[in-house]
């Protein structure tokens, strides 16, 4: 009986950005260091090893540029979409970690929401939908992904059933990294996670 192959999904997070080395609340306008570039390069090669069919970028600036230097590389087009950005800092964006009140957004941990940005809940209802469009690529297809940090690893808890709460507090997944999925029928299985402790 054959089996059809899987889908294979490679979701990586961008490389370093200024607002990384700054210790900043991201916005849409955070650019890639010097190094982070580098990182990407680095990225990029290895995935010359993947037969790419899709690439999907994030629309944010920092993955954008992630995105054009490994399409460059690889040979494969990308297209953007706004799903996969990271959680919104709204009113904070741009601003120093250090110098924010946190004591100000009142909530739950899963529905507090600084003003005019995202709750942890509205990423996880983006990254439900993405990950229903991720069911349609046939099989054998294989996916490269660039987003974000948080983003990614709320997917990946939505995949494994790990618990979001305690991944996106003590885990991280670092720049220029990734995991590498791959689904049929029902099924998903991670392959590969650059998720580290914190």
């Amino acid at each position: 009986m054959n089996v059809d192959k899987p889908t294979r999904f490679i979701m990586a997070r961008h490389g370093e950005t200024v607002y990384n080395t700054e210790k900043r609340l991201q916005s849409p306008k955070d650019r890639l260091t010097d190094k982070g570039k580098s990182q990407i390069v680095e990225l990029a090669k290895e995935l010359t090893s993947f037969d790419i069919n899709h690439f999907i970028s994030s629309d944010e600036t920092r993955t954008v540029e992630s995105a054009e230097i490994i399409s460059k590389i690889i040979g494969v087009p990308f297209v953007k979409d706004s799903l996969i950005r990271e959680k919104g800092s709204g009113d904070f964006s741009d601003n120093f970690v250090k110098d924010i009140d946190w004591g100000q957004i009142k909530g739950d941990f899963f529905n507090k929401k600084i003003p005019n940005g995202e709750s942890v809940n509205d990423v996880i209802k983006r990254a439900r939908i993405f990950l229903d469009k991720l069911k349609y690529f046939n099989n054998e297809e294989t996916v490269l992904i660039i987003s974000h940090g948080s983003f990614i690893r709320i997917m990946f808890c939505l995949i494994t059933g790990k618990n979001i709460e305690e991944i996106l507090l003590n885990h991280e997944l670092p720049n220029a990294k990734m995991i590498i999925i791959s689904h049929s029928g029902e099924k998903w299985v991670i392959e590969k996670s650059d998720i580290i402790q914190k």
